[in-house]
C-alpha cells in the first residue's frame, strides 16, 4: 500500500492524522486508493532524522515493523510518498 504523507518537523508533539484529500480533477479519474496523512515529528529535518522518526511514528501507528515502510520518493521534501508492505 501507498501513502501521501505531509511531514511537520520540530512539531512539540508527535502525532499521526489522517486527513480528507480534496479531490481535484485528475484524482477523480484516477481514484487511486490512497490516503493522505499528516505526520508531526519532533526531529529536525537535517540528516535524515525526520524521516528516521517519521517510519518509526508510522509503524507505532500501523502496528507493524519499521523495515516495512520505506520512503519511495520525497527523501527531502516535505511531501512524501511512503510504501507500507503487510
Amino acid at each position: 500500500m501507498q501513502i501521501k504523507v505531509r511531514v511537520v518537523t520540530n512539531a512539540k508533539k508527535e502525532r499521526v492524522l489522517k486527513v480528507r484529500e480534496h479531490l481535484s480533477r485528475e484524482s477523480e479519474t484516477t481514484r487511486d486508493n490512497s490516503y493522505q496523512y499528516k505526520v508531526y515529528v519532533s526531529a529536525p529535518p537535517e540528516k535524515g532524522r525526520a524521516n528516521e522518526r517519521l517510519i518509526s511514528l508510522l509503524s507505532t501507528y500501523f502496528k507493524i515493523r519499521k523495515n516495512s515502510i520505506s520512503i519511495i520518493s520525497g527523501l527531502k521534501s516535505k511531501e512524501k510518498i511512503v510504501e507500507i508492505l503487510s
